[in-house]
C-alpha cells in the first residue's frame, strides 16, 4: 500500500511539473496575432500583361528578396518583415509593373529590359525610398544601348504597411516612367 502511494505521488509531480512547463511556455509565447494579410502590388494590371510582348526583368539586392516589406532602421541596418509580406515574390510583381508601363509605350520589342533594384523600403521616419540601375539591351545587336540610374524619395501619406506599399508601388511606377521617357528621347 505504501508503494502504490509513493507511486501516485510520484505521478501527480510528474502531472504537476507537465502543467507547470505547459504554464511557461504558454507564457513565452506571443500575445499579438500573426498578421496574415499578404500585399500585392499588381492586383490592378491588366491580365494581357501577363503575355506581354516585351522582354523585362527585375533583379533585386539580396535584402530585398526575403519576401518582407522592408524597413530602414538606421543608415547601415534593413529589417524585412516577418509577418508583413508580399503575396508573391517581388521581383515579379516589379516586373510585371514595368511591363504595363512598357504596353503604354511605342517602344520597339526589340529592347530588352532589365532593373536593378537596390532600395524598394520604407524608414522609420516615414519616407520611402525606390532605387534601381536600369539596362537596357537591343536583341539585335546583343549589346546594352542604355544605362542609368534612377532615385525616387517621397513620404508615406499615412500609418501603416498598407500605405507603405502603396508609396512603394507608386515611386516604383513613377521612376519607371521616368526611365522610358529617357530612353524614348535618347532613341528620338
Amino acid at each position: 500500500m505504501l508503494k502504490a502511494f509513493h507511486t501516485a505521488k510520484q505521478r501527480m509531480g510528474l502531472i504537476g511539473c507537465a502543467l507547470a512547463s505547459c504554464l511557461c511556455l504558454n507564457a513565452c509565447m506571443p500575445t499579438e496575432d500573426v498578421n496574415f494579410e499578404r500585399y500585392t502590388l499588381t492586383q490592378d494590371v491588366d491580365p494581357s500583361v501577363y503575355e506581354s510582348k516585351y522582354k523585362a526583368e527585375v533583379k533585386l539586392a539580396p535584402i530585398l528578396d526575403q519576401g518582407g516589406v522592408v524597413i530602414q532602421i538606421s543608415d547601415v541596418s534593413l529589417r524585412p518583415a516577418k509577418n508583413y509580406r508580399f503575396s508573391s515574390q517581388l521581383s515579379a510583381e516589379l516586373t510585371v509593373l514595368l511591363l504595363n508601363e512598357l504596353q503604354k509605350t511605342e517602344i520597339n520589342p526589340r529592347y530588352n529590359f532589365t532593373l536593378y533594384v537596390t532600395k524598394f523600403q520604407g524608414t522609420l521616419d516615414g519616407k520611402v525610398l525606390v532605387e534601381a540601375l536600369a539596362q537596357v539591351t537591343d536583341s539585335r545587336r546583343n549589346r546594352v544601348v542604355f544605362s542609368q540610374s534612377y532615385f525616387k524619395e517621397d513620404t508615406q501619406k499615412d500609418d501603416g504597411y498598407g500605405s507603405l506599399v502603396q508609396s512603394l508601388k507608386d515611386n516604383f511606377i513613377a521612376l519607371t516612367q521616368e526611365l522610358l521617357a529617357d530612353f524614348q528621347a535618347k532613341k528620338k
